[in-house]
């Protein structure tokens, strides 16, 4: 999830409805991951990112259920 969610960000800033998204360009991008202090990609940091998101979203869907019932 992590990875998707950059993925999309890269591609929203990189290309526009004049310049489209096609495999040939998108195979050459370069995207960024964090890394731990030995370089790394700093897996445990991405899914504790991607849960805390998770986690959010839920809380959000559920005020929305709340505000939705009453």
């Amino acid at each position: 999830m992590f990875m998707a969610t950059i993925i999309e960000r890269v591609v929203k800033y990189k290309f526009s409805y004049d310049n489209k998204c096609i495999w040939d360009k998108t195979s050459k991008l370069k995207v960024p991951l964090p890394v731990s202090a030995d370089g790394k990609p700093d897996y445990a940091f991405m899914d504790s990112y991607m849960q805390d998101k998770i986690k959010e979203s839920e809380n959000k869907i559920e005020k929305l259920r709340r505000a939705i019932s009453n």
